[in-house]
């Protein structure tokens, strides 16, 4: 993905953030609270998949013809009843078992939602957990959108939200969070001068890499910090039942075979357990797992040994730390809600008329549009942004009485969620990627300097 010409995304960020539409309502000023949860299963309709599913999240094309376990769409509905001179503040969170989703599909489903259920359509928010194992919702990089299951999104989202909206009753709200420092790590590591890597262009700029692999000789250290914060909000009914589990965590994904929620579905499972509630999270209880700022963030240490480890195992190691959060959070029905969007026009970075020669005779090579190597992936991209030339991304802030939220529709390093957390007045802040649409990463500007892959121009998968 293209790397807009933004280079302050957190302070940029932060301005919504801070804004007084989201901070200027005080607690006292709310009225009873309302939820709703509901859960919506949006696996591909046979199983096996057939014909086979496009699966994203590599550089190449993916096919998967083999359910491993359900994908689903969550959505709990938060309403602060309003108060003494204001109406009430109603609000969408939406997290959907997908690598990414473009914008257009996003507003789409929240346009069919508005007309069925009245919420407005910036009081949604829709993002993806980033499982690398569930059908291609957009094309992005060397994979094609799988069509006829993308097509069927938007519905099954907008699906949810109105079911969720359907369900509101009295309730209560809690927030807390644990420093899970164990469970995710940075993933890419400064090289040693010798050993820098040749990008898809020819050029020796590769001075940091994902994955370098344990204790490598090649490596000097993290190229920056990890954001170990996991954070809870937890939703009760007036009678003290489990309602619903909204956690964040900063942690890429896990790995496992497609057709799959990856971790994010076991962790759902295992703290509905925890709850003592049936349904696997799914349903009436719904838990569900938001992206946190993880573009440079994996489950790997790569400063030791490695430890074998099962994707259950880590979901269950996850798991147990928001059970141990929620043991301690105090519940209340008196907070108010706030939420502001902001659509930022940006410019990307288009090809030189050197590179623009490069990619067209690389490009010239692929046929039935299907790349077949790093190098006829990235050609495409510089022509596709030699086009493009510009975008728009939608940033939301969200304040749930003394909690903070920013969403950005992009793979964003953790030392941007650790600016915006540090901006942030409140008592409790996260940050979720992916959310309201997909632009790639976004690595902070110093970077650039280091190279990789994630620094690469490359399209913006909604313009294809």
């Amino acid at each position: 993905m293209s790397q807009p010409r933004l280079r302050y995304l957190a302070e940029i960020l932060a301005l919504v953030v801070l804004t007084p539409a989201v901070l200027g309502m005080t607690v006292a000023e709310a009225g009873g609270l309302q939820a709703g949860a509901a859960a919506v299963d949006i696996t591909p309709r046979n199983s096996p998949p057939n014909p086979p599913s496009i699966v994203a999240g590599g550089f190449l094309e993916g096919r998967a013809d083999r359910v491993h376990d359900p994908l689903l769409v969550r959505a709990i509905v938060l309403d602060d009843g309003g108060g003494e001179g204001r109406g009430a503040v109603r609000i969408a969170l939406v997290v959907v078992d997908s690598c990414m989703m473009p914008q257009t599909l996003i507003d789409e489903a929240k346009t069919q939602a508005a007309a069925r259920c009245g919420i407005p359509i910036d009081r949604m928010m829709v993002s993806a957990t980033h499982t690398h194992s569930a059908p291609a919702a957009m094309s992005c990089l060397g994979t094609r959108i799988d069509a006829p299951y993308a097509a069927r999104l938007p519905g099954l989202i907008a699906d949810a939200i109105v079911a969720a909206n359907g369900r509101l009753e009295p309730a209560s709200i809690g927030w807390g969070s644990f420093d899970d420092w164990h469970h995710t790590h940075n993933r890419r590591w400064i090289r040693r001068p010798e050993t820098r890597i040749v990008d898809p262009f020819g050029n020796p700029t590769g001075l940091a890499n994902m994955h370098p692999g344990h204790l490598s000789k090649d490596v000097i250290g993290p190229s920056g910090p990890v954001d170990p914060q996991l954070s809870v909000l937890s939703i009760r009914t007036a009678q003290g039942k489990p309602l619903a589990v909204f956690a964040n965590y900063s942690q890429h994904y896990f790995g496992s075979p497609a057709i799959s929620s990856d971790y994010f579905g076991p962790f759902c499972r295992i703290v509905a357990s925890a709850l003592g509630e049936t349904g696997d999270g799914n349903g009436p209880f719904v838990c569900a797992l938001s992206q946190g700022t993880s573009g440079d963030l994996m489950w790997m240490d790569y400063g030791a040994e490695p430890r074998p480890t099962g994707i259950q195992e880590y979901a269950a190691a996850v798991a147990h730390s928001a059970a141990t959060t929620l043991e301690k959070i105090a519940y209340r029905d008196d907070v108010s809600l706030a939420m502001t969007e902001k659509v930022l026009p940006l410019a990307y970075r288009v090809p030189d008329d050197a590179r623009l020669a490069w990619a067209r005779l690389i490009a010239a090579g692929i046929t039935d549009d299907l790349p077949k190597n790093i190098p006829e992936v990235y050609a495409r991209e510089a022509m596709i942004l030699h086009d493009r030339q510009q975008t728009t991304v939608k940033l939301q802030a969200i304040r749930i009485g003394d909690v903070t939220i920013a969403t950005l529709p992009n793979e964003v390093y953790a030392l941007t969620g650790l600016k915006l957390r540090n901006r942030s007045p409140a008592a409790l802040h996260f940050n979720i990627e992916l959310a309201n649409g997909a632009e790639g990463y976004i690595p902070p500007p110093e970077q650039h300097v280091l190279g990789g892959y994630t620094t690469w121009p490359a399209a913006p998968p909604a313009s294809r």
